[in-house]
């Protein structure tokens, strides 16, 4: 913890680890899905976090 700020810098605002408790509740539900359905929305899980990971590269 930053004693400064009494902040952890791994720590996004709202407590969650860089948004992954968001993402790990979203995969937690797409488990129960139909496997059929599944692989759709891991398509989109995936692109949204190409698309994340690019904009923070640049």
């Amino acid at each position: 913890m930053t004693e400064a700020h009494g902040t952890d810098p791994d720590t996004a605002p709202g407590g969650e680890l860089h948004g992954t408790d968001g993402l790990v509740d979203e995969l937690d539900l797409l488990e129960q899905q139909p496997l059929e359905a599944r692989a759709e929305q891991l398509a989109r899980i995936h692109d949204r976090l190409q698309a994340e990971l690019g904009a923070v590269r640049g």
